[in-house]
């Protein structure tokens, strides 16, 4: 039987580590609007390793579902109360970030936009020109055309 001291300091440690789980949770949010699944996979393997760490180091492997769930609880407690401010500021970070790549990725877009425009002009004779639609049709709804049933 776990002592109530250790038993109480190792829920204390799971919410502060779910706290910064959540905090973690709100820094990747902006990211899921352009690209979801990395964000996702990111904060999944952050959990995971979290999750570990609490239950090898923390507990020193006396791994319970209290000690799980006070990792929910954290996150859950900081989602709720911490949270609105660190997403504002969290976004524009992002916003930040995404404004200097914006502006560093100019001169490659530039290039890639002439360099297909030259790739359209080379490779345009590979177009179906002439496409006759009146084609499609069935035989007897053609012009002389002998049609069978």
């Amino acid at each position: 039987m776990t002592d109530p001291a250790v038993a109480g300091l190792r829920v204390l440690w799971g919410l502060a580590v779910g706290a910064i789980l959540g905090i973690y949770y709100d820094f990747l949010r902006p990211l899921r609007r352009r690209c979801n699944t990395p964000a996702d996979v990111i904060f999944s393997l952050a959990a995971l390793y979290g999750w570990i760490w609490y239950s090898f180091r923390i507990c020193e492997g006396d791994i319970r579902m209290g000690g799980t769930f006070s990792l929910g609880i954290g996150m859950l407690l900081w989602l709720c109360t911490g949270s609105f401010v660190c997403k504002k500021v969290f976004y524009w970070f992002w916003l930040v970030i995404f404004q200097i790549l914006s502006v560093l990725s100019l001169p490659f877009r530039k290039t890639f936009k002439i360099f297909r425009l030259f790739l359209k002009k080379v490779f345009a004779y590979g177009k179906k020109r002439g496409y006759n639609k009146k084609s499609n049709r069935n035989p007897s709804q053609t012009s002389g055309g002998v049609y069978y049933e």
